[in-house]
């Protein structure tokens, strides 16, 4: 099985997952693959025995294998703990939910949202995944090192499959540069309609770790607003994120360093 077959297989089993169960074009909608290449991967994760046909004849449902994909990992990550209330905050001071997006390979991971606490409710990022190639993406990628970046937008272009097609490398490079420029990045989230988004990286250790993302509907938010309120609260938001984390790692290293040592010395000078 070739990369592209089974990053496209992870997508459909993680649709089915969020929906269970799933009709095929509701899998079509949230993957965004063709209606062929759709049944195709649905009828192979039935002979696989991770999903099974509903016998109500709603589509297809999760089966209790899917549980071995997720046994040795934790309801609640690491970093979730670390933004859930942050991004609470920033909802209640904002109005508008947050969502918490995490480097994943060449796609983001969300780790973390405010959806369900946020005062007005935004349907954002129905999916676990966010393609890197997005505004969100590019507010972490104008933050890491060229040759690194080059390699990652490939990457992620490679994962364009079928009718799909990656923005063009101009426009790619475009938005990086205004990312760069302004330091967040700023898109329609889909063009045609109000709703727009802003991101902000999150730098972990020097490094970007992933981004803040915030939507607003841009004709009832004026510009004043995005300016005044939306960005300082987060950027705030994003230096809380990336302090927490750096404090943690601080912590870890010291930690580490006291048992390989001599003991640590405490307050007062006392070992």
């Amino acid at each position: 099985m070739s990369v592209k077959a089974l990053a496209r297989g992870l997508d459909v089993l993680t649709a089915v997952n969020e929906l269970n169960p799933a009709a095929v074009k509701d899998v079509v909608e949230a993957t965004g693959l063709p209606k062929a290449t759709t049944i195709r991967l649905l009828k192979s994760l039935v002979e696989q025995g991770f999903l099974m046909e509903d016998s109500q004849g709603q589509g297809y449902r999760v089966t209790s294998d899917v549980r071995k994909l997720s046994r040795a990992l934790s309801t609640q990550t690491h970093y979730s703990q670390v933004a859930t209330p942050l991004l609470r905050d920033l909802s209640i001071s904002v109005k508008f939910p947050a969502i918490f997006t995490v480097r994943d390979g060449a796609s983001l991971l969300i780790e973390a949202d405010s959806k369900r606490t946020a005062p007005l409710k935004v349907k954002l990022f129905e999916r676990t995944r966010v393609p890197l190639l997005t505004s969100t993406g590019y507010a972490v990628l104008a933050k890491i090192p060229e040759a690194e970046r080059n390699q990652l937008i490939e990457q992620a272009r490679s994962l364009f499959v079928d009718e799909t097609q990656p923005p063009p490398r101009s426009e790619v490079d475009a938005e990086i540069a205004k990312a760069q420029r302004l330091g967040y990045a700023e898109k329609p989230f889909v063009e045609g309609l109000d709703l727009s988004v802003v991101s902000m990286a999150v730098m972990e250790n020097g490094r970007a770790l992933g981004a803040v993302t915030l939507p607003y509907y841009s004709e009832v938010v004026h510009k004043s607003v995005v300016e005044d309120l939306l960005l300082p609260k987060l950027k705030e938001t994003t230096n809380k994120i990336a302090a927490a984390l750096d404090s943690d790692l601080r912590l870890v290293a010291s930690t580490s360093e006291g048992l390989a040592g001599e003991p640590t010395r405490q307050a007062g000078g006392i070992a």
